[in-house]
């Protein structure tokens, strides 16, 4: 009896085994995959240009390269033609120039690279190494204050903070090959903190990955390198109180790093692929001859990118950088938890610097007129 007994308990927990599993197989089985984003049916968002700036009594604009906004509005326009950082207030009246051409303290070259992150303004000069930095004063405007030396190569990336004086240098772990090229090449973000005049590591962070350019190798030895279009090269910046924005369009996800650098929000897109057309291809390549044109496309991925470039808000909106065609270049805006808000597309000579404030600001550099920097209110 008890052996007919434990038989029949061993044939009910089977039977049960059996059944869960058949259950949980169902479940699984009829569990959709996310939701692939689809934004073509996004709104349009309304928006109206509120002032542009194209010159000045003090100022012809030539070849803009940074436009950014101060924390009363005033506006901060670097210009790499003739090298200098300009300041206007919130109408677009000009009020002084912050850094002018030189070699002396506070001084360009002509290849500099400016940053700024509310608090600072900071450019670097290349070649040398030299970081300057400005400040606002009690009048308002933006002075020099100091310049530090920089004891570690690297690209100066973006700024952290003000206390202690620290920034983010791109140290290129790995170069471009110019015969059979990597897809991608790999750096290291370095904090570097002030130190006395110097800056000196304090932390090695992350890895970035640059999708590669196309190298032209000229028979008497030289090389030029041209930007390709929709590359999936990763977006880092720097955003108030010390955090970073991460974004990774490879694998579709933006990560927030706290002060500390440590994850404190994550987003994971599931962003429908756009294939790269025929005329994407003629708009961006046309001009070029047909062999150079062949090379260059065989780099080119067969789809575009979720996204090539991503600003954060200060209503910790999303502004992703979706498409550059013909048609102009799109923006999509997200919700914090990725919900989509609005779009807009500008024409193809503009491109978003900054966001703040129900405002973005634009750099307008058409191929045959004259750029300027342009802001933008918008309604969401």
């Amino acid at each position: 009896m008890k052996k007919l007994l434990s038989y029949f308990r061993g044939l009910l927990n089977i039977s049960l085994f059996i059944l869960s599993s058949a259950i949980l197989y169902s479940c699984t089985a009829d569990s959709p995959e996310q939701e692939r984003l689809d934004y073509s049916s996004v709104p349009i968002i309304d928006i109206t240009k509120k002032l542009e700036i194209s010159e000045s009594e003090n100022l012809i604009l030539s070849n803009p390269v940074r436009f950014y906004a101060t924390e009363n509005n005033h506006l901060l326009i670097a210009e790499r033609s003739s090298p200098g950082i300009h300041q206007f207030n919130e109408k677009g009246e000009y009020i002084e120039q912050i850094a002018r051409s030189g070699r002396g303290p506070g001084e360009l070259s002509g290849w500099y690279y400016p940053h700024f992150n509310g608090s600072i303004l900071a450019a670097s000069n290349n070649p040398g190494y030299i970081i300057s930095v400005y400040q606002q004063e009690s009048d308002g405007i933006y002075h020099h204050t100091k310049n530090l030396n920089v004891e570690y190569p690297g690209e100066f990336k973006d700024i952290k903070g003000l206390d202690p004086v620290s920034f983010y240098l791109l140290e290129n772990k790995s170069t471009q090959q110019l015969q059979a090229p990597d897809e991608f090449t790999e750096g290291y973000i370095h904090l570097v903190e002030a130190l006395d005049d110097s800056l000196v590591v304090t932390d090695s962070i992350i890895s970035l990955q640059h999708h590669s350019d196309y190298i032209y190798e000229f028979p008497s030895g030289g090389i030029r390198e041209y930007d390709l279009p929709y590359r999936f090269s990763d977006v880092f910046k720097s955003i108030p109180n010390g955090k970073t924005l991460i974004a990774r369009p490879d694998n579709q996800v933006i990560r927030i790093r706290n002060s500390d650098f440590k994850v404190e929000h994550e987003l994971h897109l599931n962003i429908s692929e756009k294939p790269v057309s025929e005329n994407s291809l003629e708009f961006h390549l046309a001009g070029y001859d047909s062999e150079t044109r062949k090379n260059m496309e065989e780099l080119i991925r067969e789809n575009k990118p979720a996204f090539m470039d991503v600003f954060l808000d200060d209503q910790n909106r999303f502004w992703l950088w979706t498409d550059e065609t013909e048609a102009g270049n799109e923006y999509i805006i997200l919700s914090y938890d990725g919900e989509p808000l609005g779009k807009l597309v500008l024409p193809n000579a503009q491109k978003i610097t900054m966001v703040q404030k129900d405002q973005f600001y634009v750099l307008n550099k058409p191929e045959n007129d004259a750029p300027s920097a342009i802001v933008y209110s918008f309604d969401l």
